[in-house]
């Protein structure tokens, strides 16, 4: 998170190629390790919408991740 800029931290999704590859370099880490906390980012986002405004579902979430 270091490597990031204030403007990549507040919206990820501006980070590209060589944008992963400054904050990789910056980390010491491999591509895959920060494509992985980006998709970490992503999927934590989703669930604290979920929680916003009382409509968290957990059965709903559950039956979404499993394809029931």
């Amino acid at each position: 998170m270091d490597s990031m800029t204030e403007e990549e931290m507040a919206d990820p999704k501006l980070i590209g190629g060589s944008r992963i590859q400054r904050i990789f370099k910056g980390l010491g880490c491999s591509p895959e390790e920060v494509r992985e906390l980006l998709k970490y980012h992503k999927t934590m986002q989703t669930a604290f919408k979920g929680f916003k405004g009382g409509k968290f579902n957990i059965q709903k979430m559950m039956k979404k991740k499993i394809g029931m």
